[in-house]
C-alpha cells in the first residue's frame, strides 16, 4: 500500500491516506496495460480478459469520504431532489424486471435515496436497501419509509436464502471486491432468485480520451463478456442480456455532450453544505415531461438502435439455479 495525494473534479488536491495496488480480479496477476488516466489515477486492461479497474485505489474508508461528497463535488442534495426523474426511471426499470419476477423480498444494493425501492414497494415488492452514504440512507429511511441499512454487503444482517431478488443501477462499477459480493449476493438470495444489474459497456470500447471514466468513483468497469464470467464464477447462470445503445454517444449527439460538460467543468464551484430533506420534494409536471422523454430515449430508441461497436447501457439478468 502507499500514500499520497489526487486530483478531485474541482482540480484540487484530495489528499489519500492510504491506497492499495490491486490485480485482476479473473487473472490475478496477468500483464495489463494501461488504458486511461484521469484525475492522478490510472485504470488498466487486463491484456486476457479485457476487464478494466484503478490500481493503485484508495481504501474503502477514503472511498466512503468519496461517496458522501467530503471530497469530491459529487451533488448528494440534487440526487435527492430528482423525486421525478428518479421515481419514472424506476417504473421503466420495473417494466423490464417484471419479466423475470413481480414479487417477493427485493433487495437493492446502493440504493441511494431510496426513489427505486419506493415504487418498487408501490408495485408489491417487500423492499430492503442498502447503501454506504449515511445521507442517503437518512433520507430513505425517514422520508420514504424504506427499510435501509448503511454499510456493505459484507456486514449485512440479513438471512442466508431471505431475498427473492437483488437490484443494482450503476452500482457494479463501485464494488470494490466484485467476486466475494457477488458471493454474497448468491448467499443472499433463495433458490430461484434473480440478480438484475444496470451498468455500462466502456471496456468492450477503446479508450476514448472524450469520455469520463469518473476515476476513482468507478473501481471497475466491465463489458457482456467479463460480467458473464463474473456471473459464472458466483454461482449465477447467466439468462439474458439487454442491450440500449446510449443515444447522446452517437455523433451529432456526442458533440454536443461533450460541449456541455466541458461548460459544466468550467463553471463548477465548490457546493455549501446542505441539510437532508425532512420531506418529499413536490413533483413537477414540466420535470415529469421531461423525465419520461429522457427515458423513452434511453430505453425505447436504445433499443433498436445500432447496437455493435457503440457505448451502451447493459441489463444483464442472472439467476441461481435450485439445488
Amino acid at each position: 500500500m502507499v500514500s499520497g495525494q489526487a486530483k478531485r473534479r474541482d482540480g484540487a488536491n484530495w489528499k489519500v491516506n492510504t491506497m492499495e495496488d490491486v490485480n485482476c480480479i479473473f487473472c490475478d496477476d496477468a500483464k495489463s496495460e494501461l488504458y486511461k488516466e484521469e484525475n492522478g489515477y490510472r485504470a488498466v486492461r487486463c491484456s486476457r480478459c479485457e476487464l478494466v479497474w484503478v490500481t493503485p485505489r484508495p481504501s474503502i474508508d477514503e472511498m466512503k469520504k468519496l461517496y458522501e461528497g467530503q471530497e469530491t463535488q459529487i451533488d448528494l442534495s440534487g440526487h435527492l431532489l430528482e423525486r421525478d426523474l428518479k421515481s419514472i426511471q424506476a417504473k421503466k426499470c420495473l417494466q423490464l424486471i417484471s419479466k423475470y419476477i413481480s414479487e417477493g423480498r427485493l433487495l437493492e444494493v446502493g440504493s441511494a435515496a431510496g426513489y427505486f425501492l419506493w415504487e418498487a414497494k408501490k408495485s408489491g415488492f417487500d423492499v430492503q436497501g442498502i447503501d454506504i452514504t449515511h445521507q442517503f440512507v437518512e433520507y430513505s429511511r425517514n422520508v420514504l419509509q424504506i427499510p435501509t441499512f448503511e454499510g456493505i454487503l459484507r456486514d449485512v444482517p440479513f438471512e442466508d436464502n431471505s431475498f427473492d431478488a437483488v437490484y443494482m443501477r450503476n452500482v457494479l462499477s463501485h464494488l470494490a471486491y466484485p467476486l466475494e459480493e457477488f458471493a454474497i449476493m448468491h448467499r443472499l438470495l433463495r433458490p430461484g432468485g434473480f440478480v438484475i444489474m444496470e451498468t455500462g459497456n466502456l471496456a468492450e470500447l477503446p479508450a476514448d480520451p472524450d469520455v469520463y471514466l469518473e476515476l476513482p468513483d468507478h473501481l471497475y468497469h466491465f463489458s457482456e463478456k467479463t460480467i458473464d464470467l463474473l456471473l459464472r464464477k458466483t454461482g449465477f447462470t447467466p439468462v439474458r442480456t439487454h442491450r440500449f445503445t446510449l443515444l447522446s454517444r452517437l455523433a451529432p449527439f456526442a458533440w454536443i455532450e461533450r460541449q456541455f460538460a466541458k461548460k459544466v467543468a468550467q463553471s463548477r464551484e465548490p457546493k455549501p453544505m446542505w441539510a437532508i430533506p425532512t420531506k418529499l420534494p413536490p413533483s413537477k409536471w414540466h420535470k415529469q415531461i421531461i423525465s419520461h422523454l429522457a427515458q423513452f430515449v434511453r430505453y425505447d430508441l436504445g433499443r433498436i438502435l445500432p447496437k455493435k461497436g457503440t457505448r451502451a447501457t447493459l441489463v444483464i439478468v442472472g439467476k441461481k439455479e435450485n439445488s
